[in-house]
């Protein structure tokens, strides 16, 4: 959750360079996007494959079916100089677990209320084992992401694609810290 990117410029012509990223597309109504790259599909595991069908608003009529990969969009967020949360799933169903004892926190909400309305700088502490550490050292079971910047891709289903060993490594030896990802709806 450390990661600072000195140049968000040097950063995308990065993720360009190496076909993560296609062109940037800007809408009236959404934030400027970017469409997969070239060489996106190597990049990232895809376990589904689905066929989105696009509509002619003229017609009301299907105009053209496009794989699932090509409705993707990909969003670069920049954010503050401590960790936010990046995206949380909507279940309140799975609490976070201590990553040194494994112990479950039930009272997970209120414990990321106090920890938005510190500051961002209480650390959580573990009833069970006692260790006190930030949210983002618990165990979230892949959904809830911290950071202080992202690479969101939307349009991706649960558990439809990952990023590659060969992507995290790369943006790891780019950025010099280490990446990881999660699944949250919006």
């Amino acid at each position: 959750p450390f990661l600072e990117l000195k140049d968000k410029n040097e950063f995308i012509a990065h993720l360009h360079s190496i076909g993560v990223i296609g062109e940037l597309q800007t809408h009236k109504f959404l934030p400027d996007y970017y469409q997969p790259g070239p060489r996106f599909l190597d990049l990232f595991e895809l376990t589904e494959f689905w066929r989105a069908l696009v509509p002619d608003f003229e017609t009301g009529q299907v105009a053209s079916e496009l794989p699932n990969w090509e409705t993707y969009r990909i969003e670069l967020e920049v954010f503050t100089n401590k960790p936010e949360i990046i995206g949380l799933t909507n279940s309140y169903g799975s609490a976070p677990s201590c990553s040194f004892c494994g112990q479950e926190d039930a009272g997970w909400v209120d414990g990321l209320q106090e920890w938005l309305e510190s500051n961002r700088e209480s650390l959580w502490l573990c009833a069970n084992c006692q260790r006190a550490t930030p949210p983002w050292d618990w165990d979230w079971k892949g959904g809830l992401g911290f950071g202080r910047y992202a690479i969101n891709i939307w349009n991706v289903h649960k558990n439809e694609a990952r990023p590659n060993a060969r992507l995290l490594d790369n943006l790891k030896q780019f950025t010099d810290s280490e990446w990881t990802w999660f699944y949250y709806r919006f």
